[in-house]
């Protein structure tokens, strides 16, 4: 039985090759060849067995396994199996190699996947420890409609390079209907998973706080669906908590991966701060509570439970994060930036749902006003009433769609392909990137006034003043709906 690697390329004698060694070996149980890498015009030839603590990158690629031994494998969802196999045959005299069986593989492919091997090889040291009797955190996410990314969510899950018993996953499905239900009953993870089902959608709040009672652990790591760990993650804010004392939140750093980065709009939007504002933190930074994005951060699970997990108030969509954030921050919890606690964020953006967003969040931020009125010291939109916010729309909003249209357009445009062109390209990339930046500014402050506007009518105030007028007086209205 051969593996196969697409990574690499073959030459015409190399199945011979395996074939012979094991005619001429028949205690033999699993052949491996040298790797050719080359990078531009060098080339460099690597055995798989010099290292075995530290595999080589596509060590497998050209792996011949007598079909017996093959079938003997304990097949577990998520574990390097191939690496123990090969390990195993070290260990009982039955590998052999083959020199310069002309396998080839790029130099970049071959160093990503070095790392996989680092990471697979540590995983097999930490799996054969003693599991921990009870969890130090649990690992904790909604999901509504995203089996794809949710799928690649809990196998980066999987591949955490902790004792195992660590940590936990608890997965409530918000009445999804595209399989993730099927997803969540049949798959397999190393670690202990409970899942949890909303039978009609409710939204993140509700389906957080349907889980949050079943947690275990010392802390609660939150996730979105679309967060996809490192290896390296649990274990970064478990470091972090036990360098920052009991009274900290801990905010890693979310950002997109590269290849969706080449995209327009989606690197506009990393870059600013109309989504997330990463970009304006220092690592280390002690930060307000505000900022408590619940895509990638952390806190004792017992803090939660005592300020009375989130609010169910905040129902649609924005400001149940933060809400609990500045709670926490009430009670003398204080939120530390570490980048190092870093995940990706898996998810391609577009025009649409940024416009639908911004307005959703803007509603949101009404109510956060009515709870926290504190945000709004020193704000200079705090004497903003309702007359002067509809003056701005009635403004504003016949130009809307023409600017809406030169967003659109600019939004699409792959900045990869035009950077590939040369310096000069990639400066025209640069400028389109700024302009489309402006245009979102503008869009933004229409789409959030409308928010406001939104809000405020809800409430039946004369804007900011008339908030913080009924909050003062006592006469605010509940905000059941935001």
């Amino acid at each position: 039985m051969l593996l196969w690697d697409v990574r690499a390329t073959y030459g015409r004698e190399h199945v011979l090759r395996l074939v012979r060694a094991f005619a001429a070996e028949p205690e033999a149980s699993l052949v491996t060849s040298d790797l050719r890498v080359e990078r531009d015009r060098a080339r460099e030839y690597v055995a798989v067995d010099l290292a075995p603590a530290a595999p080589v990158g596509c060590w497998q690629a050209g792996c011949a396994i007598r079909r017996e031994r093959l079938l003997r494998v304990d097949v577990r969802a998520f574990a390097p199996v191939e690496l123990e196999l090969l390990e195993a045959a070290r260990a009982d005299g039955s590998h052999r190699h083959v020199a310069h069986a002309e396998v080839v593989v790029d130099g970049d492919a071959f160093d990503r996947a070095s790392e996989e091997a680092r990471v697979d090889a540590e995983l097999l040291r930490l799996a054969r420890l003693d599991p921990l009797p009870e969890p130090l955190a649990c690992v904790l996410l909604a999901t509504h409609e995203r089996r794809e990314i949710l799928e690649e969510c809990l196998a980066s899950f999987a591949r955490q390079l902790v004792r195992p018993g660590t940590f936990e996953l608890v997965v409530i499905d918000d009445a999804s209907t595209d399989g993730t239900p099927e997803l969540l009953d049949a798959i397999e993870l190393p670690v202990p998973l409970q899942t949890f089902r909303n039978d009609v959608p409710s939204g993140a709040t509700a389906a957080r706080n349907l889980g949050l009672p079943h947690a275990r652990g010392t802390y609660v790591i939150f996730v979105n669906d679309d967060t996809i760990a490192p290896p390296d993650l649990v274990r970064r804010h478990l470091e972090a908590h036990r360098d920052l004392g009991p009274r900290a939140m801990v905010l890693g750093l979310f950002e997109q991966p590269q290849e969706i980065l080449a995209n327009a709009l989606d690197r506009s939007l990393e870059r600013g701060n109309l989504v997330f504002s990463f970009g304006a933190f220092e690592p280390g930074q002690e930060l307000s509570g505000a900022h408590f994005y619940t895509c990638n951060a952390s806190v004792r699970l017992a803090a939660v439970r005592e300020i009375g997990d989130f609010d169910p108030t905040y129902a649609v969509y924005g400001g149940e994060d933060t809400d609990l954030g500045l709670r926490l921050e009430r009670e003398g919890y204080r939120l530390h930036y570490r980048p190092e606690c870093f995940a990706l964020h898996r998810h391609r953006l577009d025009l649409d749902w940024f416009l639908r967003r911004q307005r959703l969040v803007a509603r949101a931020y009404v109510k956060l006003y009515r709870d926290h009125p504190a945000l709004l010291d020193g704000q200079p939109f705090a004497s903003r009433r309702l007359g002067e916010l509809r003056d701005f729309l009635d403004r504003a909003l016949p130009v809307l769609p023409t600017v809406e249209d030169a967003a659109r357009a600019l939004a699409g445009i792959d900045l990869g392909a035009l950077e590939a062109g040369g310096r000069e390209d990639a400066g025209l990339a640069e400028r389109l990137v700024d302009a489309l930046r402006s245009l979102l500014v503008d869009v933004n402050n229409v789409q959030w006034t409308r928010g406001l506007v939104d809000g405020f009518e809800q409430l039946d105030v004369d804007g900011f003043p008339g908030l913080l007028e009924a909050v003062a007086n006592g006469t605010a209205k509940d905000f059941t709906h935001a």
